[in-house]
């Protein structure tokens, strides 16, 4: 752990006024090591290099926390919407101790990787591994006007997202779409139109900086009103 790149993450961290919890390091070197070599044997990501999977998948799902800090603090209920190898909602798992988070995957693969995964981070009390479609599991009892938050990364367009995980809101919860700032310009209009439609409230948040000049986020926060 000598050469852990502390530069690409204390940053974030420090940012975020986010102090991590004890053994972090070892926890990003274990799922690291983990993940490639899954990803031997399943398609799991593109991204194997180990500034690239730090940045690109932990400093990316942490900026999350950037326009919804409330995930430090309060026991959320979170569903993580095609959450592929995990991100970003195990992530988020590692610094969010009272919340909990419902990984969903369509995926066969996926889903069975990053149930295992949960179970070999130590991260059982944070997360759950859920196999299905938001779309169709928004309408079982068990999912519906669940979740205080639901997450979303490289999924789907806006205005699907909002048409496909809007029942899975609880009143006042908020669907959160991780985007590019390009992706923002070009979906922002049909997801208003969409969101006028069903009642949600829309939010642009700030442009965010990944480090190393390795691109830019931005979020739309959809917000479901209380009752």
């Amino acid at each position: 752990m000598a050469d852990f790149p502390d530069q690409l993450l204390l940053p974030i961290l420090t940012q975020l006024n986010v102090t991590p919890p004890p053994q972090w390091r070892q926890f990003l070197i274990t799922w690291y090591d983990d993940l490639v070599d899954a990803n031997r044997r399943t398609n799991l990501t593109r991204i194997v290099d180990r500034d690239d999977f730090l940045i690109k998948h932990i400093v990316d799902s942490w900026l999350v926390l950037a326009v919804y800090p409330d995930l430090l603090t309060q026991p959320l209920t979170v569903a993580d919407v095609g959450c592929g190898a995990g991100f970003p909602g195990l992530p988020l798992a590692l610094l969010s101790p009272q919340a909990h988070i419902v990984e969903i995957e369509a995926n066969g693969k996926k889903h069975d990787y990053v149930a295992g995964l949960i179970q070999r981070l130590g991260l059982q009390q944070r997360a759950t591994a859920v196999r299905g479609r938001a779309r169709e599991l928004s309408h079982l009892p068990a999912h519906q006007a669940r979740y205080d938050l639901v997450l979303a990364r490289a999924v789907a367009d806006t205005a699907t997202l909002i048409r496909e995980t809007r029942q899975l809101l609880a009143p006042g919860g908020t669907l959160l779409a991780c985007k590019t700032p390009a992706s923002v310009v070009e979906e922002e209009q049909p997801a208003r139109r969409e969101a006028d439609k069903t009642g949600l409230i829309l939010h642009l948040s700030p442009i965010f900086e990944l480090p190393l000049q390795a691109g830019k986020r931005q979020f739309i926060l959809l917000r479901q009103p209380n009752g």
